[in-house]
């Protein structure tokens, strides 16, 4: 019984918070979401025939984010964004930075916030 009225207090904590505003002017360091198709190297610690190493293939990966940063060399995603006491953006968490060398495609999603 006591693990539910820790629960139970728990979730009362959780709506004293309310979720900031999300406008992308407040972390203009950000550029739009977007999913990223890349190749990756395929690769297993397993004894295996040879016959059967030979028919490895490349992975093709699927990567999502804010674009944080492109250029000729690298694309850079984060997945998670914090807010700041003022309202602004200012860090982020789970970055990933892809060669554009290994890059398929990139797309550009729309979002709606409600």
């Amino acid at each position: 019984m006591k693990i539910w009225k820790n629960l139970y207090k728990s979730l009362k904590l959780l709506n004293r918070y309310t979720i900031p505003s999300f406008q992308t002017e407040t972390f203009p360091e950000v550029d739009d979401f977007v999913f990223v198709h890349w190749v990756d190297a395929n690769s297993s610690s397993e004894w295996c025939e040879i016959s059967k190493a030979k028919k490895t293939k490349l992975s093709i990966c699927l990567s999502t984010g804010w674009l944080i940063s492109k250029n000729s060399t690298e694309v850079t995603l984060m997945s998670d964004l914090t807010w700041e006491d003022d309202g602004s953006i200012k860090e982020g968490g789970n970055t990933t930075t892809i060669p554009m060398s290994n890059v398929i495609q990139i797309n550009k999603l729309k979002l709606k916030l409600e």
